[in-house]
């Protein structure tokens, strides 16, 4: 299975929305991989003011998805995607319609969500908001903003996989106001990583359950992992030593053990 080239292997796909044009860029699945037997259909979000396709190729995930035999798709926002922020709040019903519209173009398939900051915030809106509900769910350095905690409807349990850092700079991990970088980021008030975890345990009823645990290393970087069973399974990504962003994996470690194979690995056990 040859390994794509990125970017020049993504495929841009245009739509229409009420409000204009909308682009989004997708790796084909590898010819005879998993997705011939068991399609599924795995979205992936940029951070705030990001760029698709350099988020598909830095992350790693485009590659780590296609190793595993699956293709991906990853939108573009319009800046920052409205993840339940009041200050993007005018927004949401555009980009609710392209996400719909890349569901659709997909057919019926089971659906995995994966974003990174202001991207892993609108995953997860998308999680509590879209029905039928999406299979899995992976969020890197996105906590739940305060603003939507109280708008988040009820819903079916969803997997997630929740990875912050307790010294990313930008989204604190104690909760409270996020760092302003320059006057195109629009802030706001976030959860605490702890509070963020007890809304999605409640949510997959998974309270009360002692958590399985282990640490591994990224690199250099320690990284502690636990995971709750409940009606949903809830696991907790702790990136100790990270700041806020994708860990970039330097070109001579291996995919295999990243991050990105963690999270693809992930997505691809519980969209099925």
């Amino acid at each position: 299975m040859r390994a794509p080239d990125l970017p020049d292997d993504l495929e841009p796909l245009a739509m229409l929305t009420e409000a204009g044009l909308r682009v989004a860029h997708s790796l084909a699945a590898p010819v005879g991989g998993a997705a011939a037997q068991n399609p599924a259909l795995f979205l992936g979000f940029h951070g705030g003011t990001g760029h698709a396709p350099l988020f598909a190729t830095r992350s790693g995930l485009a590659d780590a998805l296609h190793a595993l035999g699956y293709g991906s798709v990853f939108a573009q926002a319009k800046g920052h995607w409205c993840d339940g922020r009041a200050a993007l709040e005018e927004g949401w019903a555009d980009d609710l319609e392209f996400v719909q519209h890349l569901i659709r173009n997909a057919g019926p398939m089971p659906l995995g969500l994966v974003g990174l900051s202001n991207g892993g915030m609108f995953a997860q809106r998308l999680a509590c908001e879209l029905q039928p509900a999406a299979k899995a769910l992976a969020m890197i350095m996105a906590p739940m903003p305060a603003d939507f905690l109280h708008e988040a409807p009820a819903g079916d349990p969803v997997p997630v996989l929740i990875a912050a850092s307790p010294v990313d700079a930008i989204i604190p991990w104690g909760g409270g106001e996020m760092l302003k970088i320059d006057n195109e980021t629009p802030g706001g008030e976030v959860l605490s990583a702890d509070d963020t975890l007890a809304f999605w345990l409640r949510r997959n009823r998974a309270t009360g359950v002692m958590p399985r645990r282990k640490v591994r290393y990224f690199g250099l970087r320690p990284v502690e992992i636990r995971v709750w069973s409940g009606a949903a399974d809830v696991w907790q990504v702790i990136l100790h030593e990270t700041a806020h962003g994708w860990p970039e994996r330097p070109d001579q470690e291996p995919l295999t053990g990243s991050l990105e194979d963690l999270i693809a690995r992930f997505l691809c056990h519980y969209v099925r």
